[in-house]
C-alpha cells in the first residue's frame, strides 16, 4: 500500500518536471519564430524576491531592554509540619549487631574474639574500657 502511493507521487514528480521542460521549451521556439518575422522576442518573467525592507527609526531607543528580574530565596521561619528528629547521643554507642551497649559494629567482632581467648573478667574490662575512650576519641574527631 505504502510503496503504491509512493509510486505514485514519484510518477506526479516526473510528469510535473517534463510538464515544465516543455513549457520552457515553446517559449524558446516561439522567441525564436518571432526574430524570424521581425517581431520583438517574447521575454521570460524573472521572479524576484522582495526582500522586506529594514526601517531604522529616526528616534533613538533610550529604554533599557526587558530583563526578567531574580526572585531572592527566603527562607521561611514557619515551624515544620513534620519536626526532624534529633539523632542519639553518640557517648551511648550501641551495636547494631548485637544490640549491646559499649561497641559498635566494627568491634563486634573484636569483643567475640575476646571471648574466645578465655582471659580474665579483669582484663576484658579494661579492654572495653580502652574501646570505649577511642571510640568516644574517634567521634569528638568526626
Amino acid at each position: 500500500m505504502i510503496q503504491q502511493v509512493a509510486i505514485k507521487v514519484c510518477r506526479q514528480n516526473k510528469m510535473m518536471r517534463q510538464l515544465t521542460k516543455d513549457r520552457n521549451q515553446r517559449r524558446k521556439d516561439l522567441g525564436s519564430f518571432c526574430e524570424q518575422f521581425g517581431l520583438p522576442s517574447c521575454e521570460t518573467k524573472i521572479k524576484r524576491r522582495n526582500e522586506p525592507k529594514i526601517h531604522k527609526s529616526s528616534k533613538p531607543s533610550y529604554s533599557k531592554p526587558y530583563r526578567k528580574h531574580r526572585h531572592k530565596f527566603r527562607k521561611s521561619n514557619l515551624p515544620t509540619k513534620n519536626p526532624i528528629p534529633t539523632l542519639p547521643n553518640s557517648n551511648s554507642a550501641v551495636c547494631y549487631k548485637c544490640k549491646k551497649p559499649g561497641h559498635i559494629v566494627r568491634f563486634c567482632k573484636f569483643v567475640k574474639r575476646l571471648n574466645l581467648l578465655n582471659l580474665e573478667d579483669s582484663v576484658v574490662n579494661q579492654l572495653n574500657s580502652l574501646l570505649l575512650e577511642t571510640s568516644d576519641s574517634d567521634s569528638n574527631f568526626e
